[in-house]
């Protein structure tokens, strides 16, 4: 089962209720040519099997916690450790291998909603989540909320790999130039963890490889797989993406304090696209809006924990236009 939304402008979103995953994203570019430009499987299976998350919403925690050991409240709570010793992205049973409720379906917009049951991978609470995908002109805005009946952590996101050119044998994302306004970001050891000490891991990010406040091409950071801390607070753009062909740009836009910038070095061709060709390294970018890693390990990070009560909320927003 699909969903497809779409506007007048030409944008139109396909997505799953399955990880409310958004599958496909076609848009026109100034030459004209109409495009794919999110990666996606050709095999439904491999969704549920969660390979790279393609386009899924993470959580109920995206990114890492380190060793899978949560303190909330002075209680410990042991989560599976997926990810090289480390809990990543909700766990294998995360919010990306979940079937989510169809609430809504009209033509411009869809609301989703999935129950996260108490002790769900280890987490406390009973976390309700809704999320509603709209589009408007050339733009795409999601916006995650959550309640919970027990304190515990929230950090959401949706998890689409970017190319703006289009699902093309042999183009990736390398020749795209990526800009990020960040004066700080997030060092992190070889397994994802942050690296700093204290309540202020962050680092700025002049003199590094991470500094793309100027707008860098993509094989200058092929490695990246870090969390830069965009300027400024509230929704605001985070990151502009330019591709290199198609003469299309994306506008990325947030409410949280991170950005999680994941070049796919490590898609490793073991997928088909729904092209039909392999998603081999650097096929897309992820631009994954968020708190910072670890967060609830960092006193006084903010917004990780949520009591009841109290509502999360995060909005964000693709807008593409010409380059």
């Amino acid at each position: 089962m699909s969903l497809r939304i779409g506007s007048r402008d030409g944008v139109e979103v396909e997505l799953l209720p399955l990880g409310a995953t958004v599958r496909s994203v076609w848009v026109t570019g100034s030459d004209g040519v109409r495009r794919d430009v999110v990666l996606g499987y050709a095999d439904p299976a491999d969704y549920r099997a969660g390979h790279d998350y393609l386009g899924a919403t993470v959580g109920r925690y995206a990114n890492r916690i380190a060793a899978g050991r949560l303190l909330v409240d002075g209680v410990e709570h042991r989560l599976a450790r997926n990810d090289r010793g480390q809990h990543l992205h909700g766990g294998p049973g995360g919010f990306h291998s979940r079937i989510w409720e169809v609430v809504a379906h009209e033509r411009h917009r869809v609301r989703l909603a999935l129950e996260s049951p108490a002790g769900e991978e280890g987490f406390p609470g009973r976390l309700r989540v809704e999320l509603d995908v709209s589009v408007a002109g050339a733009s795409v805005a999601l916006e995650y909320r959550a309640e919970t009946d027990a304190a515990t952590v929230v950090n959401l996101t949706n998890h689409s790999y970017f190319n703006l050119d289009g699902d093309l044998p042999g183009r990736d994302v390398r020749d795209h130039v990526l800009s990020v306004p960040a004066s700080r970001y997030t060092p992190v050891d070889d397994v994802g963890i942050p690296t700093g000490p204290g309540r202020d891991p962050d680092v700025e990010v002049a003199g590094t490889p991470f500094d793309l406040r100027a707008g860098i091409r993509l094989d200058g950071v092929a490695d990246i797989d870090h969390d830069l801390l965009p300027d400024g607070a509230g929704l605001r753009e985070v990151a502009r993406l330019i591709s290199s062909a198609g003469g299309l740009a994306l506008s990325v836009r947030s409410d949280q304090p991170g950005l999680q910038v994941y070049a796919g070095s490590k898609l490793d061709g073991s997928t088909t696209s729904r092209a039909g060709h392999p998603i081999t390294a650097y096929a897309g970018v992820a631009l994954e809006p968020q708190l910072p890693p670890d967060s609830p390990s960092r006193p006084g990070s903010g917004g990780a924990v949520l009591r009841p009560g109290e509502r999360y909320r995060h909005r964000m927003a693709w807008r593409f236009g010409p380059a």
